[in-house]
């Protein structure tokens, strides 16, 4: 099943993951429900050693040294023509994702998403997430944004989640 831009399909069969949708649903909360939405989400490697780094939010690690069964880890291979500015995890998410033919990427970052959709794929920000699971029923909207609101003022993050989350 090939997702659709206005999701009339409720599970798109594979879809490829950049750390940073992951990272901010792990936060809120929210991350178990991408098994609803995705029937396989791939990682590469490399995103994973991101997850788990000890600059990573504590929540974020425990998640991610327990990924759950819907979540699978590949190696990835780095995508060409990206220019420089891509840290090597999005590289690899963009190159796995090509191997894999994945359905879409999962990816906050802007030059990243606009990458993913020149190749074909169908970018797919944090708030796209959580729109999507608040319209099945799998998360209140209000409370999913209020938690990400309160995770953009923790210090560690308020820039880079601020300017991130604009992909819906």
């Amino acid at each position: 099943t090939r997702c659709s831009r206005d999701w009339s399909s409720n599970v798109c069969s594979s879809d490829l993951a950049e750390t940073g949708p992951l990272a901010y649903l792990a936060q809120i909360g929210a991350i178990e429900s991408l098994s609803r939405m995705f029937e396989h989400v791939w990682l590469p490697q490399e995103a994973v050693d991101e997850l788990v780094d000890p600059g990573s939010p504590e929540t974020v690690r425990r998640w991610a040294r327990h990924l759950p069964p819907w979540l699978w880890v590949a190696g990835g291979q780095e995508a060409s023509g990206l220019g420089s500015g891509f840290r090597r995890a999005q590289q690899r998410t963009i190159g796995l994702a090509r191997a894999i033919g994945a359905d879409a990427v999962l990816i906050d970052d802007r030059a990243g998403a606009l990458v993913a959709e020149g190749l074909g794929f169908q970018a797919i920000g944090t708030l796209g997430v959580l729109v999507h699971l608040a319209n099945e029923g799998l998360v209140d909207l209000a409370t999913a944004l209020a938690a990400l609101e309160r995770t953009a003022r923790s210090e560690e993050h308020s820039s880079e989640l601020q300017s991130r989350l604009h992909l819906v």
